[in-house]
């Protein structure tokens, strides 16, 4: 009992002492320390800690008497928030915890093993619902069980809690008060360097209390003169009615503000002055003064208007671009669209404002945009050209250039893509022409007659094409990369000679020039060639190669020593020719002849050479010469000249014939014609014999456009594209048209004119014939009278014709249809004739233009119908007619 009173008498010391400390320290750390100090050195306690944690229950400080460095393990689990047993204990529940074997359950405290057969006591400190840590000492068993040892402890934990929570608010109210002064000369700092905003503050006697810098500069008044004052004694001078402020007071008590716009007059200059008058409250909202604050704002004004301006101006840029623009959101919806976006995808502009980016392009090219938006959208990129494929409303295929680019704001947000679309279609088809243009050329290089080979610097051949390798005897396998340019050479020294002349290209790269030599092939006969080559260059224009085209010339070589010794032969034969040749000027000047003998000239050469045939000639002879050259500068091809010279043996006859020979010359041919005057009955006699022959070139001309058509009808096997078989057999139809009517014109023995009838069933049986299953289902009626054409108007008759009855089989009578056709050729009382095609077909579609259609067909026969003077007519009723009518003499 005596041990007890003891105890509790150290504990109440320890209690005195810790309320004395409670009372005059206001240091957290100092305060925690000096409870822990007390008791302990009461001798209450054997050991003490006190540990504060905040509000999320991690550790902030700690104190303790009596374990000394064996805390400090302690501390580091507390830093990592790892709570001793005694602690978790104290704080999930209130009042004292009794700890009766710490050395047992609390075995992984690093305390554990002081405390020994001692208990501890814990209890966390709690004021008003906040828990700020927990206090645990250690006390021999006997006094720890006691009730009143208990209550005394939570007693030491309350005052230790008030004083911690005394501690706290009264550094929130410094900080407070700190904070609040700090934002005070924050803002009077703000109020005062403000260069955009003047402000004012007045009591509700409007009575001038703040007065800021720029308020003196617009108002013109110094701080000094005007605080203290009423804002109507200031005032004065605009003579203000009282009135006004009255009003503008009410609206602030009602509404909470006031706005106005005013215009100010300053140095010449008119500004413009937005004023905004506000209520001041205190905390019981009761309203005790009133804010004035104005600013400038001429210049955002004058920023408004120009970006209104702007606005418009990109506005009328945007919809009236020849380039398609619209705003993407980023969920790839159109926002809006320019007039050329609908001009090129077809849709109306609430069409496509209505539609997604994927709505309107190809499948396979989906993720082309998709990939640049999901890029944008991840800030990798911000800028993309692309091209890609797109369907116009009317489902056809449109190529389009697009340039995407992200718009952000002005923190860095994204806001909508802008895109910028051409349409390049007809550069995508032209490009796709153009490839097969390209491939078109490699297979004609690959089989073209002339030898082709590209060779590097070196010599060395690096491509050639089958023609190279023929001409040589060579494979080409053992050709490209390793022969040189210079192996096929004729002999070792023109080999050596080759070498030295590629060196001197190399360095010198004077003009490519034509070479003509011979070359030795793989079996050792010589050929003779000639190279026409070209400098290779890469991009940069640096030398890199040569090109060559080469050309087996050995037959034109043998060939031209004929022609050589054919032109000897020809050139004694010239010699031996009566005609006189004279070469002139444009201006008549002779300055060239040719005559089989001197005595055939009017006067010698010496006497007109370099002079003017018209000033060596008689007068009147010297003026029909002027005439035909005059003709001839003007466009004729050929100028005849007769005229009557005297000569030695009597008066002879002479025919000059005046041609153009080269762009300043021409050639007279001049001839005498005296026995050939005698000859012309002669000539009268042999007319027969002309007409033989004009039969026989009728003949020719037949047999020729026979055989044209007959290659077309062989091409025709390797066509495999019907639109492309249909228009072979249409041309082969007009050739076979032609030769038809030469056919008739050599079978007549009128070679003037044709008969029609007899030439109209032949022609209508030719393309029955040609059409086959398209023409048997049709009866086909043909009346033509006594009809006789000459060869100018047969052709284009006959073509007409053609045209209009290979139409009739091929779409009047579709899928097997059957029905009649009826040709009429006659002639009426006006001297003109007509020709009449007629079906009972499906008819002539009544929305068609025959006239403007894009149908060779058609415009064949309008065209011919022209060359004839004549007029075509189209009916549409049962059926389709045609009525071509045309005068029957020119």
């Amino acid at each position: 009992m005596k041990k007890r009173i003891e105890h509790l008498n150290l504990v109440l010391n320890a209690i005195r002492n810790i309320n004395r400390l409670i009372i005059i320290e206001k240091d957290t750390q100092r305060l925690i320390q000096g409870v822990c100090d007390s008791l302990t050195e009461s001798r209450g306690y054997y050991y003490s800690w006190i540990t504060i944690l905040n509000k999320s229950g991690k550790f902030i400080r700690s104190a303790e008497t009596g374990l000394g460095k064996e805390f400090l393990p302690m501390i580091e689990k507390l830093k990592n928030g790892d709570l001793p047993f005694c602690g978790n204990e104290t704080l999930s529940r209130s009042g004292v915890i009794i700890l009766d074997n710490p050395s047992t359950s609390c075995a992984n405290c690093p305390l554990a093993e002081m405390f020994g057969e001692k208990t501890g006591m814990s209890v966390r400190l709690e004021h008003a619902g906040s828990i700020y840590g927990f206090l645990t000492v250690t006390i021999s068993k006997d006094f720890a069980i006691d009730q009143e040892e208990q209550s005394l402890f939570e007693d030491i934990a309350s005052n230790i809690t008030y004083a911690l929570h005394s501690i706290e608010v009264e550094e929130d109210r410094k900080h407070a008060e700190e904070a609040l002064k700090e934002k005070t000369i924050y803002l009077d700092n703000i109020l005062r360097s403000s260069t955009e905003m003047a402000i004012a503050t007045t009591d509700l006697d409007l009575r001038i209390e703040y007065y800021n810098p720029m308020a003196e500069d617009f108002f013109g008044y110094t701080a000094k003169e005007v605080i203290g004052k009423t804002v109507m004694e200031v005032h004065t001078k605009e003579k203000i009615e009282p009135s006004r402020f009255e009003r503008a007071i009410e609206i602030v008590k009602k509404e909470g503000s006031y706005k106005y716009i005013t215009e100010q007059k300053k140095e010449e200059n008119l500004r413009i002055i937005s004023s905004r008058v506000s209520g001041i409250w205190n905390n019981d909202h009761e309203l005790v003064g009133f804010t004035l604050m104005s600013q400038d704002i001429t210049d955002r004004m004058q920023a408004e208007a120009e970006l209104r301006e702007s606005e418009n101006r990109f506005r009328l840029a945007f919809d009236n671009s020849n380039m398609g623009m619209c705003l993407i959101s980023l969920d790839r919806h159109f926002i809006r669209v320019n007039n050329q976006m609908s001009e090129i995808f077809g849709y109306s502009k609430e069409e496509l404002e209505n539609m997604t980016v994927d709505d309107i392009t190809h499948p396979e090219d989906l993720d082309v945009s998709s990939k640049f938006i999901k890029q944008a959208t991840f800030g990798e990129v911000e800028h993309a050209v692309l091209e890609k494929r797109y369907f116009h409303k009317d489902g056809s295929l449109i190529w389009g250039a697009v340039t995407i680019s992200l718009v952000k704001d002005d923190q860095g947000n994204s806001l909508y893509f802008i895109s910028h679309v051409q349409d390049i279609t007809e550069r995508k088809i032209t490009e796709g022409k153009l490839r097969k243009s390209e491939s078109n050329y490699r297979t004609l290089v690959d089989t073209i007659s002339h030898g082709i080979q590209e060779n590097d610097l070196d010599g060395t051949v690096v491509y050639c094409n089958e023609s190279y390798a023929k001409i040589l005897g060579y494979p080409i396998d053992e050709i490209i990369g390793k022969r040189k340019l210079w192996d096929n050479a004729r002999t070792e020294s023109e080999s050596e000679s080759m070498k030295k002349y590629i060196e001197y290209l190399k360095k010198e790269q004077p003009e490519p020039t034509t070479y003509t030599g011979q070359n030795r092939k793989l079996n050792g006969d010589i050929i003779d060639i000639t190279i026409d080559w070209e400098y290779k260059r890469n991009e940069h224009g640096k030398l890199i190669g040569f090109i060559s085209i080469i050309t087996d010339i050995t037959e034109r070589k043998i060939a031209e020593r004929a022609l050589l010794q054919k032109n000897s032969e020809q050139q004694a034969i010239f010699n031996s020719f009566p005609d006189i040749y004279f070469w002139l000027k444009s201006d008549g000047t002779i300055i060239g002849y040719q005559a089989g003998q001197l005595s055939d000239l009017y006067i010698p050469p010496e006497t007109f050479m370099e002079k003017r045939i018209q000033d060596v000639l008689p007068p009147e002879i010297g003026d029909l010469s002027q005439e035909a050259i005059d003709k001839i500068l003007q466009g004729e091809a050929l100028v005849s000249v007769e005229y009557t010279l005297p000569r030695p043996a009597g008066e002879k006859h002479f025919e000059a014939r005046y041609l153009p020979l080269l762009e300043d010359q021409i050639i007279v041919v001049v001839r005498d014609v005296t026995e050939g005057k005698k000859a012309e009955a002669q000539i009268k006699a042999s007319l027969k014999e002309k007409e033989v022959l004009l039969k026989e070139i009728h003949h020719r001309v037949k047999n020729n456009m026979a055989i044209i058509s007959s290659s077309l009808q062989l091409q025709t096997s390797r066509i495999k594209d019907k639109d492309d078989l249909l228009l072979f057999n249409e041309t082969r139809n007009r050739i076979q048209t032609m030769a038809l009517i030469h056919e008739k014109l050599y079978q007549t023995q009128d070679f003037t004119k044709i008969s029609f009838s007899k030439f109209i069933s032949d022609l209508c049986n030719s393309l029955i014939s040609s059409y086959g299953v398209y023409a048997r289902q049709v009866i086909l009626k043909v009346e033509v009278h006594d009809i006789f054409l000459d060869i100018d108007r047969a052709i284009p008759c006959g073509l007409i014709l053609n045209e209009l009855i290979s139409n009739a089989f091929k779409h009047a009578f579709p899928q097997g249809k059957q029905g009649k056709l009826h040709i009429i050729f006659d002639k009426d009382t006006n001297d003109q004739f007509i020709l009449t095609i007629h079906d009972d077909g499906v008819g002539f579609l009544e929305e068609i233009n025959f006239r403007k259609v894009k149908s060779l067909g058609m415009k064949l026969v309008v065209a011919l119908t022209n060359q004839l003077h004549g007029t075509i007519n189209l009916s549409r009723k049962q059926g389709t007619t045609f009525m071509i009518t045309f005068p029957q003499s020119n």
